[in-house]
């Protein structure tokens, strides 16, 4: 009788590297980007318990304000609002024709591109980093199915590392879950995809099933294909032929400080834990305070009365809910009504949320005014946004650096399984004789806010003048065409200028008729 694998929780797998420390850091960064703030055993989340005047228990509502999903919202928009242009091209290979090498790289880039699309990739980048950011890190691995090259997104609670102590993510388990009511029972299945390097540098993706009826519990690993789950996947594919792993891991920028032997990155969640409970702690004390502190009248009992057979009305409108009977108070007295009117601290708690959000700001890398009240208004240019702006600048720039390392390993890893032909119908890979060492990626964004259109445009057209812009480049930049669109308007151009020219200016001249294509 064979052995059945068990386990309890992911990290008792050898394989895996990443401590249950590590998994710990990630579910409260994952749950306090969901705005579960508060956590108590045996309470709802977000609950709070407190004692009354008369020393009874009584729960309630934490009033929360989920900043964590607001930081991580602000720095993927800042750094994708605008989008982003990926161009490949493949570098001169030693013989090798220039015009088909040309040739080549415009249909490989052509295909890059229509995958980018095809795949969701462009459309939900922004979407996928916003999630990203709080946890400190996600992946994306490509797959085929259909005959068509698709995407997966791997969040930071479902990517493992195989590696320690290294800088790389280069082995790496990804895990999935699912739920099946089976016999009227219902049960967690997890699928682990091991993608790991044997020693004579073949390339290992290994699928495991594990089922349980605990959601705690990972659970007894059973073969692929139990109760009809995962009966399509191959227990083990080895791959001779790849250079890089079949996934793309995308890091946050900055050291993992909690655990340096880590190569996954942190987000700003675990060090900036006590100034988001701080937000929440005064907007909460706030909002209960403006309940509480609502105007009150204390009259005598018999005022307050309700109506009857005798008394036809009630002495004040029933539906009013501010005049409070108290039996110490009397009609007949000089002063019978006694007004509450209790002063909410509204400047006091301003200050102090202000004090709270300015820190968060400075931890995050965001200038100062991005979540607080006080911004400066009026119009101003592009120059002074950098200058006012530069922390966050700075940190779109680093956030920008790790994207392109993303968006480019993620293509070459891509372009590695476009051609393997036994993954599509009738053996025919859509690619071929591509090695991704000689691919090259650029990846443009659009600087948006931050850059100054009209002094970008002089710029570049100064450029054209000097021979060190092209045309079509100028087109692209800066009117936002495509390559057949700039390519098109040059040879409209090139139509409609005359022999001679008579009356052309200089400029005129360098910039329709000089540079190259």
């Amino acid at each position: 009788m064979g052995i059945v694998k068990s386990l309890t929780q992911l990290s008792d797998d050898d394989r895996i590297q990443t401590t249950e420390e590590e998994i710990a850091r990630i579910k409260l960064a994952k749950r306090y980007y969901a705005g579960n703030y508060l956590f108590k055993m045996g309470l709802p989340i977000n609950t709070v318990r407190y004692f009354n005047q008369q020393g009874n228990e009584r729960s309630r509502t934490f009033e929360t304000i989920n900043v964590t999903e607001m930081v991580a919202k602000r720095i993927a928009s800042i750094c994708l609002n605008s989008g982003f242009d990926v161009s490949v091209s493949l570098v001169d290979v030693a013989g090798s024709d220039d015009d088909s090498n040309s040739s080549q790289s415009t249909q490989l880039n052509d295909f890059v591109n229509a995958w980018l699309d095809s795949s969701g990739i462009r459309l939900n980048l922004e979407e996928k980093l916003q999630q990203a950011i709080a946890p400190g890190g996600m992946a994306a691995r490509p797959y085929v199915q259909n005959n068509q090259i698709k995407n997966a997104w791997i969040r930071a609670d479902q990517f493992f590392s195989l590696d320690s102590n290294t800088e790389e993510v280069t082995q790496a388990a990804i895990a999935s879950r699912q739920v099946k009511v089976v016999d009227k029972v219902l049960y967690y299945y997890t699928l682990l995809e091991f993608h790991q390097w044997l020693s004579d540098g073949t390339y290992q993706i290994t699928n495991e099933l594990y089922k349980s009826n605990n959601k705690q519990a990972v659970g007894e690993q059973v073969p692929l294909g139990t109760d009809d789950v995962c009966s399509d996947i191959a227990p083990q594919v080895n791959i001779t032929d790849f250079k890089r792993p079949l996934f793309a891991y995308f890091k946050c920028p900055g050291d993992n400080n909690i655990d340096p032997e880590s190569p996954l990155g942190i987000g700003f969640v675990n060090n900036c834990q006590s100034v988001l409970d701080a937000i929440n702690y005064v907007h909460d004390s706030f909002i209960w305070e403006t309940r509480m502190g609502r105007r009150k009248v204390l009259t005598p009992p018999e005022m307050v009365k309700q109506a009857d057979e005798y008394h036809q009305t009630a002495n004040f409108d029933p539906d009013q809910d501010v005049y409070t009977p108290v039996s110490a108070l009397s009609s007949d007295s000089n002063n019978p009504v006694v007004q509450i009117n209790p002063d909410i601290r509204v400047q006091e708690y301003q200050q102090t949320m202000e004090f709270f959000l300015h820190e968060l700001e400075n931890k995050v890398g965001l200038s100062t005014g991005t979540f607080s009240t006080d911004a400066q208004g009026g119009i101003t240019t592009a120059t002074q946004v950098v200058s006012e702006n530069s922390m966050t600048y700075q940190t779109r720039s680093s956030y920008l650096n790790k994207i392109t390392k993303l968006l480019t390993d993620l293509i070459k890893s891509m372009l590695q399984l476009a051609q393997e032909s036994q993954l599509f119908d009738d053996g025919k890979a859509p690619l071929s004789n591509i090695d991704i060492d000689q691919v090259v990626v650029s990846v443009h964004y659009d600087d948006g806010v931050f850059v100054d259109k009209d002094k970008q445009a002089t710029q570049d057209m100064l450029a054209v003048q000097q021979d060190v812009l092209s045309r079509k480049t100028y087109l692209k930049r800066n009117y936002g065409m495509s390559n057949e669109q700039a390519d098109a308007e040059l040879a409209q151009v090139k139509a409609e200028t005359p022999d001679q020219p008579v009356g052309e200016s200089q400029q005129e001249r360098d910039l329709l008729n000089g540079g190259d294509e």
